[in-house]
């Protein structure tokens, strides 16, 4: 299902025309009390053979593009029956739930409450097992992301927390990963990073390593298979965004949709950040590894900067450095046979580099991002310049440092 929502389907108009002639007297009426009947007959529909069915769901799936009849009591009232009908129809018509799904999703992001029904009803257990399966992965995934990630999904977070059984985060995780594997179309691979990252604020970092065990007739995936595939998509979509909000920085466009479009691209770049910063975050937990990781990271970021004059680029491959800085120290950067005086050179230039971007004001006044990226660098360098000597001392001599290191 698209997340527009096919323009093939159902609209109101046609579906009244569907609704028998008695229903389109009642509907032509204007009278609100008439519109709880028809809503029974289409849970009736519902409740019926496949022909049926079907008209039920499309009915119900126009009905709730009204936003206030989606918002409605009597229209929440109603997921208990709609996940019912999906768990019933688990192996039936695609068709059939695809109109659940849109139904599903109209309601519960209309509602606060349609959420809190939904999960109450046992919706997710049936959302994170259509993940798994492949007619119906992205409906799923496009409803999954969407509750998990709004304004009202704090109660489910609590919610979900509170399950001791965990079956719902290993059926999220086979579903990304098949998702992410695959060649499928980049939104899709989009969202399922932002719901990537939804479960990780649940449950922890510790979900991106946890052995997969599939099916009796499938092999268990490796334990790294899914934190491989979210730190390299992450990086691909860091990449892809980076650019896109250069483009549209380019083109200065005053236009609202413009501005929609860039708040929306920096939303999605904040997510693939945040993946980045987890993963960092659980390598360096692992204690006798941490040297290592640090150091592979640090030198790989500062050769992909290096020779780069985006502002964004920059920025974002020095913020993180900055972090995992914080993380050691100089001496035991040194010590690490793969980290040599030259990475320490390319360090030093890429601090230095960012620090002078913005005091020759090369970032835009309207390039939040990038404003946030500086304030995490100056806070991080003024906490491990002192263990840094050396990268103290040729970050200094290359320019003045940012006025907020002196206050």
């Amino acid at each position: 299902m698209n997340p527009s929502f096919a323009a093939s389907r159902l609209d109101i108009p046609t579906a009244m025309q569907i609704m028998p002639q008695e229903e389109q007297a009642s509907s032509s009426s204007g009278a609100s009390s008439q519109l709880q009947p028809s809503l029974d007959d289409c849970l009736k529909l519902l409740r019926g053979e496949r022909d049926e069915q079907r008209l039920g769901g499309l009915l119900l799936a126009a009905l709730c593009r009204v936003p206030d009849i989606a918002a409605s009591e009597y229209m929440v009232t109603m997921i208990p029956l709609i996940v019912e009908t999906m768990y019933r129809e688990e192996s039936g018509s695609p068709s059939i739930i695809e109109e659940l799904y849109e139904y599903l999703f109209l309601v519960s992001t209309a509602n606060e409450e349609g959420i809190k029904t939904l999960y109450k009803s046992g919706g997710l257990n049936v959302l994170a097992l259509h993940v798994m399966m492949s007619a119906m992965k992205f409906e799923a995934l496009h409803l999954l992301s969407a509750i998990l990630s709004n304004g009202y999904s704090a109660p489910v977070y609590d919610a979900l927390r509170l399950m001791e059984d965990d079956v719902w985060s290993t059926n999220m995780q086979i579903g990304i990963v098949a998702i992410l594997q695959y060649l499928v179309a980049p939104s899709y691979k989009l969202q399922a990073l932002v719901l990537a990252e939804c479960v990780m604020s649940i449950v922890g970092e510790g979900w991106l390593i946890r052995e997969m065990n599939l099916t009796d007739s499938q092999d268990s995936l490796p334990a790294d298979k899914c934190i491989l595939l979210v730190l390299e998509s992450s990086k691909v979509e860091i990449t892809v965004l980076l650019n896109d909000l250069a483009y549209l920085k380019y083109e200065a466009s005053n236009e609202s949709s413009n501005r929609e479009n860039i708040l929306v691209k920096q939303r999605n770049l904040g997510v693939a950040f945040s993946l980045v910063e987890k993963i960092i975050k659980l390598i360096s937990s692992f204690g006798g590894e941490e040297s290592t990781s640090n150091a592979i990271i640090i030198a790989t970021l500062s050769h992909w900067a290096d020779g780069r004059d985006d502002a964004c680029i920059i920025m974002m491959a020095s913020s993180i450095c900055s972090l995992i800085l914080d993380l050691t120290s100089e001496v035991a950067l040194l010590n690490h046979p793969d980290f040599t005086w030259g990475n320490i050179g390319s360090l030093s230039k890429l601090i230095g580099l960012s620090f002078a971007m913005c005091g020759q004001d090369l970032i835009s006044d309207d390039a939040k991002v990038e404003v946030d990226l500086f304030q995490i660098i100056t806070s991080a360098y003024a906490s491990w310049a002192n263990r840094f000597p050396r990268i103290r001392q040729a970050v200094e001599s290359s320019g003045p440092l940012p006025s907020v290191l002196y206050l």
